[in-house]
């Protein structure tokens, strides 16, 4: 009986480890085959022909070799949610990310760091060609012709630091939450911390956006399409702005001292457009907020945790 009872878990849970390692011999069994049959093939057991020059005329090698490239994105994906599926089991919104419980930081790195991804390329590309140029084939004239290209280089690198210079202004403003996750058929509730450096604007617009993304093409031509399913916007002025006491367990504050907050709060629809960051259209909320200033203009976008309210 005993016997029974520890067997039966096994039995409902999917496959035993055993047999999930038999699969695996099994398919290394029969790739190892399919090399040895086009070894024989190619006659390079017999010596006809050499291993390297037969590498390119063996499929046993690259088909599964592009399968495995291609499969990796998605393997890691899914043991990284089992992982997590493990880790939070009676909280599936940590599923699809690590969210911070308290707070979210802005997204302001990701959006500095998106020039240089075609701008270091397009730049090192350029200089390797300058070099070659003026050391190698000795030709002025065709220094000249790259000038287009010393052009497209430096629109990416003014791009940057038209992007940077508001992060080195405000640094990355933090949204604290007072619930997590937010519910459909709430309210998305907190404050906007780290306003001090804006203070004294006139007007400040909040927008709460649903968008839905949809990707397409691969390469370098993969693209994004966002649609919005559902926006509210509003607005306000100095009066908004409330200063609170600084609690002692805030890190990097002094307790005893005030900061300036922006109170936030939205009520969410009660309608199925929960989060769902990893689907293809995915779908993330997002909090907007955006204050015109001298020089750079405040702007901050927060990734939200909304989901489905709760059964039961």
């Amino acid at each position: 009986m005993e016997e029974n009872a520890t067997e039966r878990p096994s039995a409902r849970g999917g496959p035993t480890k055993a047999q999930r390692y038999g699969c695996l011999w099994i398919l290394l069994g029969g790739w190892l085959l399919w090399i040895f049959v086009d070894l024989a093939r190619l006659g390079v057991l017999t010596g006809r022909s050499s291993a390297l020059d037969a590498l390119p005329d063996m499929p046993s090698l690259f088909i599964p070799a592009f399968f495995a490239v291609a499969l990796t994105p998605m393997v890691w994906q899914a043991r990284r949610r089992k992982r997590l599926e493990r880790e939070f089991p009676r909280e599936p919104w940590m599923w699809e990310r690590r969210w911070e419980r308290t707070g979210a930081r802005s997204l302001a790195v990701a959006k500095v760091l998106q020039p240089l991804v075609v701008g270091i390329p397009v730049t090192a590309v350029t200089i390797g060609i300058a070099l070659v140029a003026r050391f190698v084939v000795g030709s002025d004239l065709l220094l000249v012709a790259l000038t287009p290209f010393y052009l497209v280089a430096l629109g990416f690198w003014i791009w940057f630091a038209a992007r940077l210079g508001p992060l080195v202004k405000y640094g990355r403003p933090y949204f604290r939450y007072d619930l997590f996750p937010f519910r459909l058929g709430e309210r998305i509730e907190g404050v906007l911390e780290g306003v001090e450096k804006i203070e004294g604007f006139e007007r400040m617009a909040l927008t709460l956006r649903c968008v839905s993304e949809r990707w397409s093409g691969s390469g370098r031509s993969r693209s994004v399409r966002r649609e919005i399913l559902h926006e509210e916007v509003r607005e306000i002025g100095p009066a908004g702005v409330v200063r609170r006491l600084v609690r002692a367990h805030d890190v990097g504050q002094a307790a005893g001292a005030t900061r300036l907050v922006v109170p936030v709060r939205f009520e969410l629809p009660d309608a199925e457009l929960g989060t769902m960051l990893h689907a293809n259209p995915a779908r993330r909320w997002e909090l907007h907020a955006r204050a015109e200033r001298p020089g750079f203009d405040f702007e901050a976008v927060f990734l939200l945790p909304v989901y489905p309210p709760q059964k039961g």
